[in-house]
């Protein structure tokens, strides 16, 4: 049985989906989230880890964790449940297209993977469902809120050979972020240190950034002020380390939370009031702003089909001075 993607309506008229798979005799041995991950490639591995703790993903009938070592026969069963979306920013530019990638600007408030409440309101499926895409799969990705450029190629094929030219000849990737306070490092910084999942808070997915303490994984970002008005401060970051969260877990280490984030942001308690849909108005105040003020401002990569390199610059919005 190759993978499928089933699709029926449900009184309310919304889809309900069951992604459904059968574990190969190579696949055998392999975790689940793995198989899933190389099956399903134009979903995130968050989106199969959250599926499978809220208990939507079934091997052989069963509820199954993310990290079971299949047997080659199983059925594996992804059941996304019936729920209407959320609204989301469908505006979205095309700053790039030819036949095997496009380059995106992509707008905050809107996912680039189905995961959780999206499905159809995602990057992805808007490519693909409004703008004729022939497939979409993400060369790089941005968190929910962050906007600016993505890269999304149009087969599985263009995709691996997108990711394999980045890693080969590098890829640059400048960033925007409105922060909280005034600037008092040196007007151009290299935050070096280390960077790690903290434990036993109340959001299990948090980073913390040190520079002092040696733990985690490396991490290491360039800063440039831009421009500081003694409350805020809007500053450029290159990271050369690609790590999740890594610009908004260095900003706050360094003292500048990012504004309107709500998980690296003037209080983590926010992130865990919004999951629960308990935000109050003092929240949104002391978040100044409806999503994280980060932006991915330029890109340069090589094209692998033309050997040429090449520039992007998506324009931010206003909140950034």
């Amino acid at each position: 049985m190759p993978s499928s993607l089933s699709i029926s309506l449900g009184e309310s008229g919304l889809p309900s989906k069951i992604l459904t798979l059968q574990v190969i005799a190579e696949q055998e041995g392999q975790t689940l989230l793995a198989v899933l991950k190389n099956a399903f490639p134009s979903y995130s591995e968050e989106s199969f880890v959250d599926a499978c703790v809220a208990g939507c993903v079934f091997v052989d009938g069963h509820v199954a964790e993310s990290g079971l070592q299949l047997v080659a026969g199983s059925i594996i069963e992804y059941r996304i449940p019936l729920q209407e979306e959320p609204e989301v920013d469908k505006s979205i530019e095309i700053m790039y297209e030819d036949e095997y990638f496009a380059v995106i600007n992509k707008p905050s408030n809107l996912p680039c993977h189905p995961s959780g409440r999206y499905f159809n309101n995602t990057l992805i499926e808007i490519l693909k469902q409004e703008y004729g895409f022939p497939d979409a799969f993400m060369v790089n990705r941005l968190d929910r809120e962050t906007s600016g450029v993505v890269i999304v190629a149009k087969s599985q094929e263009s995709a691996s050979l997108l990711g394999k030219t980045l890693m080969e000849f590098g890829f640059e990737k400048h960033y925007l972020v409105k922060v909280v306070g005034e600037w008092k490092h040196p007007s151009t910084y290299t935050a070096k240190g280390y960077i790690w999942l903290e434990r036993g808070t109340v959001v299990r997915k948090k980073r913390v950034f040190s520079e002092i303490e040696q733990r985690g994984q490396e991490c290491i970002t360039e800063l440039r002020l831009i421009s500081t008005d003694g409350v805020h401060s809007v500053v450029e970051a290159t990271p050369i380390t690609g790590r999740p969260h890594q610009i908004r877990a260095t900003m706050k280490a360094l003292g500048y939370p990012v504004v309107g984030d709500k998980l690296y942001g003037v209080d983590e308690s926010i992130y865990a009031r919004m999951a629960a849909h308990e935000m109050t108005s003092e929240d949104w105040e002391r978040l100044e702003l409806s999503h994280q003020a980060l932006h991915s401002w330029r890109t340069a990569f090589v094209n692998p089909y033309t050997g040429a390199r090449m520039e992007f610059e998506a324009t931010p919005s206003g909140i950034y001075g």
